[in-house]
């Protein structure tokens, strides 16, 4: 799919779209129909072409896709994609207009920022959808699981945000 020479050494990537197919039906067949799948395509589908990726995906059966800014889901909506686009690095307050106008999903992780996204997004009338990351382990992003009764009264209070998903990041395999 791409050629770069700029680094002294002719690299080439072929992706072959339709063993991608291929391999998503097989893990689609799987698990069970009731069963959503999210097909990460962050970094530009991992320099594989997100578009490309996303619309091979797309048409056979993912649910949703991954990634991690809010650029990244702009290029796939202007790409065409419909399925719900997850922002994994978050949502900023100047950047709320954009989620909105594009129907992109942020994911929330710290307290601060989920109170601010609720007052923003309650001014408005809304009820947005959000996923949560919760900290597991791995020690990067995320709401504390060691710490669920000092953040779990402020989703109770949530009405503009309609917690859509929760996931974590494995910090071991």
């Amino acid at each position: 799919m791409a050629s770069d020479n700029r680094h002294g050494r002719p690299t080439v990537c072929r992706v072959d779209l339709e063993a991608l197919r291929w391999n998503f039906q097989q893990i689609r067949s799987k698990v069970d129909s009731k069963t959503k799948i999210l097909s990460m395509v962050k970094a530009n589908a991992y320099g594989h072409g997100a578009p490309q990726v996303a619309r091979v995906l797309g048409g056979a059966g993912s649910d949703a896709f991954g990634v991690a800014t809010v650029e990244e889901g702009i290029e796939l909506r202007r790409a065409g994609v419909r399925q719900t686009i997850l922002v994994v690095a978050g949502i900023y307050p100047e950047q709320i207009d954009l989620f909105l106008e594009h129907g992109l999903t942020p994911v929330v992780y710290e307290p601060d920022n989920l109170r601010c996204l609720e007052a923003a997004l309650r001014s408005r009338g809304s009820n947005y959808p959000i996923h949560l990351k919760i900290d597991t382990g791995m020690g990067r992003i995320g709401f504390p699981a060691g710490e669920i009764g000092s953040w779990l009264p402020e989703l109770k209070k949530l009405a503009a945000l309609k917690i859509e998903g929760v996931f974590s990041h494995f910090s071991h395999a």
